[in-house]
């Protein structure tokens, strides 16, 4: 039986919410990060990679990042193994970047909008997750009547 619900947990579906929520819970911290940096001279606002690198790894889009290009169909036993081992990056601004002469480049309001997004993006994922959990419960409700 334990074997039946590690194979439902490795879906697709929850390695991928399991990832974009990690994603989310680093960005949130990035940002939050940026924002208490902002009269910090010389900091760098920092940001986290994962959707578009991603798509990138698991070879959905070339390196031009088409638009329109989604995640979709089965996955190969290749990328699924990459999948999992996926992890979302912070990354530094460039450094030429600069906005201020203290050479700080962070933009309070820019953080602000980043950061509602983001929170969006969590609740939406976890309301997914939540959902997916919910069908899961109704199946073993029902096989046990």
């Amino acid at each position: 039986m334990s074997d039946i619900f590690s194979r439902m947990f490795a879906e697709k579906p929850f390695t991928l919410m399991e990832q974009a929520l990690d994603a989310a819970s680093m960005r949130h911290e990035v940002i939050s990060g940026n924002i208490a940096n902002v009269d910090t001279p010389g900091y760098k606002r920092k940001s986290v990679s994962f959707e578009g690198a991603l798509k990138q790894e698991l070879g959905l889009i070339d390196e031009d990042y088409r638009q329109g290009e989604k995640l979709s169909g089965a996955f190969s036993e290749d990328q699924m193994g990459r999948l999992s081992e996926f992890r979302p990056r912070v990354l530094e601004a460039n450094r030429d970047q600069v906005m201020r002469v203290d050479g700080n480049n962070v933009d309070v309001e820019g953080e602000m909008a980043l950061l509602a997004k983001n929170t969006m993006m969590f609740h939406a994922i976890a309301s997914m997750l939540t959902m997916r959990l919910r069908d899961i419960k109704n199946v073993i409700k029902e096989g046990r009547g």
